[in-house]
């Protein structure tokens, strides 16, 4: 009989073999995402404006000036990790106070708001806001609660180390919204300003996800702003994804959301489809910093910001 010793040494041997394959296995399987993905098409190469205030794809630059440095100071979320969400709540904001609509009387309404930091900071600002999510009998609610991504009253809308709970309660109150369906009370045109951030893409396709921005204007006043963020792709202009919880859009769906905007008396500010010459791809596991252009699939897809106008007659 071998000794105990010559057994420990195969079984060593055999975890090492076992690692070294899976390992091996990991290398393949990262080698076969990176050079079989489509890649990220020119048209949305170049160099973004960041003094251009209109509607853009997520990019890095914007990430360094001073106003989105002050921004996530006053938002208590420094540093800056090259993160897209920490842009996009920056972006919003400084549109939003371009266009004058944070100031002391503003009222604004917030979709899907979840536990982000834009409600609270949009109340230092003087803003009146009314903040919503989805009901709490949706079916998606207790997957976006387990990921502290859902919000069920106005308390677990509030982002400490912006303001108090008390300044906050003050000027705010919470109602349950289905995207989907938006109470009638809601759309009489009495909100100065309405916004979703990574919220459109859940509710269903990307068709129902227009129809909800077309929709959600009828909240506003003349002259009133609609911001929202979705996914979009920047690998295709012909395949984006239905990813199940998650739609993708398209520049096609862009063009068509601009036509129709325009039937109902609205302007999507102009595109700027430049994204930045940093083309750092992040996969699965998605990670939390570095993280601007992702992949899902066979997409590869970041921030869209539409910047909306409803106009007076």
């Amino acid at each position: 009989m071998a000794p105990p010793k010559i057994k420990r040494n195969n079984a060593n041997r055999r975890g090492k073999v076992r690692f070294i394959a899976y390992a091996l296995c990991a290398v393949a399987f990262c080698f076969f995402n990176v050079f079989n993905a489509p890649a990220i098409l020119e048209i949305f190469h170049g160099a973004p404006d960041p003094n251009n205030v209109t509607s853009k794809l997520a990019n890095r630059v914007e990430g360094t000036t001073k106003w989105c440095q002050d921004i996530l100071l006053e938002m208590d979320d420094v540093p800056y990790r090259q993160h897209r969400k920490q842009w996009e709540f920056c972006f919003m904001a400084h549109a939003l106070d371009h266009f004058g609509k944070l100031k002391e009387g503003s009222k604004g309404l917030g979709f899907a708001v979840g536990q982000e930091p834009l409600g609270t900071f949009f109340v230092k600002k003087g803003v009146e806001l009314t903040v919503s999510d989805m009901p709490v009998d949706d079916s998606l609610a207790e997957g976006w609660n387990k990921t502290g991504q859902h919000a069920a009253a106005l308390k677990t809308t509030f982002r400490k180390g912006v303001i108090s709970y008390e300044e906050y309660a003050a000027k705010a109150k919470f109602i349950p919204i289905d995207m989907n369906n938006i109470p009638e009370e809601i759309l009489k045109g009495e909100y100065d300003f309405a916004y979703s951030s990574s919220s459109l893409e859940h509710v269903g396709s990307v068709e129902l996800g227009r129809e909800f921005i077309l929709n959600s204007m009828k909240a506003l006043k003349k002259g009133g702003i609609g911001m929202h963020t979705t996914e979009f792709a920047i690998n295709s202009l012909t395949d984006g994804g239905e990813f199940g919880h998650m739609s993708v859009w398209l520049k096609k769906d862009v063009d068509i959301l601009a036509k129709k905007l325009t039937e109902i008396g609205c302007r999507l500010l102009p595109m700027d489809y430049s994204i930045d010459n940093i083309l750092d791809v992040d996969q699965l596991p998605y990670a939390n910093s570095n993280h601007f252009i992702l992949q899902l699939g066979k997409t590869i897809h970041t921030s869209i910001a539409f910047i909306i106008e409803k106009l007076e007659d």
